[in-house]
């Protein structure tokens, strides 16, 4: 029982340092060699990116919504049914919105929209 828990717990915190990749940020840097939270509204998500160049603030979209589709997607497997699953979501639209690897930047993260829709198109494909 308590392997199960270790195990669970150790999907949670995973689930929360994937979704807390600040996906926008890294992209906005590495490519465009800018600090998004400088940039346009300061958030780092999506579409502030995207105010910059379109088509890298789709890639961002694209990797925030597997962010939230990858756990939800994983935790089905693992565990069928949506328990685990949710909190798996749940978990990476959490670090998404309130990243640790951002933790001196006055904006934490993104909104999190993408994220969910990605977790929701894993929990709820239909």
């Amino acid at each position: 029982m308590e392997i199960a828990i270790i195990l669970m717990l150790g999907l949670l915190v995973g689930a929360y340092l994937l979704g807390a990749v600040p996906t926008s940020y890294l992209l906005g840097r590495w490519v465009l060699g800018i600090d998004l939270s400088q940039e346009g509204s300061g958030n780092l998500g999506a579409s502030n990116l995207a105010r910059r160049s379109p088509a890298l603030g789709g890639v961002a979209l694209l990797l925030d919504a597997a962010k939230g589709w990858l756990p939800a997607a994983a935790g089905l497997r693992l565990a069928p049914g949506a328990g685990l699953a949710a909190g798996l979501a749940f978990a990476a639209v959490v670090g998404h919105c309130w990243s640790i690897y951002r933790w001196r930047a006055p904006q934490k993260g993104g909104k999190g929209v993408a994220t969910l829709c990605g977790a929701l198109l894993a929990l709820v494909p239909w």
